[in-house]
């Protein structure tokens, strides 16, 4: 089921993104995740699943005022891309 959906989001996005929208970064596991979002002073807020079980983690960085999220596309597959990280702008706080 998830390789599925996978492959279905890869064909939409294929067909209906721009090309600079469709280049995503993928590392091999959590730790990575967690170097590459330290580097940009981001650190991890939350994690969840979506109602099809794809794992979600959300970093943010409260005093540059930026996130991240990643989300796994396979066990040793961990991604984000440009529609996936900005600046936040406000909280519900």
């Amino acid at each position: 089921m998830r390789q599925t959906l996978a492959a279905a989001a890869a064909l939409w996005a294929a067909f209906l993104l721009p090309a600079e929208a469709r280049t995503i970064a993928c590392v091999p596991g959590l730790q990575e995740m967690n170097d590459a979002s330290r580097k940009h002073g981001e650190e991890l807020i939350w994690a969840g699943r979506n109602n099809a079980g794809q794992k979600f983690y959300f970093f943010a960085s409260f005093a540059e005022k930026t996130y991240t999220v990643w989300f796994e596309l396979s066990a040793s597959s961990i991604c984000t891309g440009p529609t996936y990280v900005g600046n936040i702008v406000g909280t519900g706080a």
